[in-house]
């Protein structure tokens, strides 16, 4: 069923074809468990699909009033944000990236007070972090994650942006030195995580919000492969993903090699780990 509604607000969702479809049913459970309230329009963006290989999505958006926009299965999810914000007239958008889980009540209620109370807030999301994007980047390099993030249709359509042909593109967008949260640091305006209570932190306070690696994560309103990583993860792999995100410290070998086949033979020849 689809919607030719026009609210202010848009959630846009990317399915990806590529991806196990389990990903996508588990974002669409979430998002009927836990209304959004506030009126919007949802909008899926349906990447690389063709023919009938798509009736297994549409079974699971039964009941479900949303816009479909088909989008090739070329680039990656900025891309397709960027000109799902040009080429629609929405006042705000929402943006959830295809492995979202909505954990919290009226979260996009939350995300739209924080972004139109919050002092001179530019954007608004779901988790936010001060990772150094590489060796060159300085620290902290507080930037907000693309996986779950809000800010209004004009200011984001006012962003410098470069075609997104390789996943370092996006990357940069996301946390590079011209990226989406310095260009709103450079206009003044503040970035700005959202917990799952609706509490607005500031940059400064990011880690205490434990909404992204740090603690249980019990502050986080949309999860994210990320966020999953940590949470499934071990004391030596929480430490590591926590020490990348808000500290200047190397953060020490990285526990996802321990079991790579060189490690493991490594280990059966007694050999100490490097």
């Amino acid at each position: 069923m689809t919607s030719d509604k026009n609210p202010s607000v848009a959630v846009v969702h990317l399915l990806r074809r590529c991806n196990d479809i389990a990903h996508f049913d588990r974002f669409i459970r979430s998002y009927r468990r836990f209304p959004g309230a506030l009126p919007h329009a949802l909008i899926i963006l349906f990447k690389g699909f063709q023919g009938g290989d798509d009736s297994t999505a549409l079974s699971f958006l039964d009941g479900v009033d949303f816009i479909r926009i088909d989008v090739p299965d070329e680039g990656f999810d900025i891309g397709p944000y960027l000109e799902v914000s040009h080429g629609q007239s929405y006042d705000h958008y929402c943006f959830l990236n295809s492995f979202s889980v909505i954990l919290a009540e009226a979260w996009l209620s939350k995300l739209y007070a924080a972004l139109t109370t919050a002092e001179r807030a530019g954007v608004v999301g779901a988790t936010g972090s001060w990772e150094r994007l590489d060796a060159s980047t300085a620290f902290p390099n507080c930037h907000i994650r693309t996986t779950g993030f809000m800010m209004a249709g004009e200011l984001l359509r006012a962003l410098e942006t470069r075609e997104m042909r390789e996943k370092r593109d996006t990357s940069l967008f996301e946390a590079g030195p011209h990226g989406l949260t310095s260009q709103i640091l450079a206009r003044g305006l503040e970035p700005y995580v959202v917990d799952r209570w609706g509490r607005a932190w500031a940059k400064d306070d990011w880690p205490r919000s434990k909404t992204y690696r740090a603690g249980e994560q019990a502050g986080l309103m949309i999860a994210d492969g990320r966020t999953e990583a940590y949470r499934n993860g071990d004391s030596p792999v929480r430490t590591y993903l926590g020490r990348l995100a808000w500290t200047d410290e190397d953060p020490g070998p990285n526990p996802f090699k321990r079991n790579k086949p060189g490690r493991r033979l490594r280990r059966w020849l007694g050999l100490a780990a490097r």
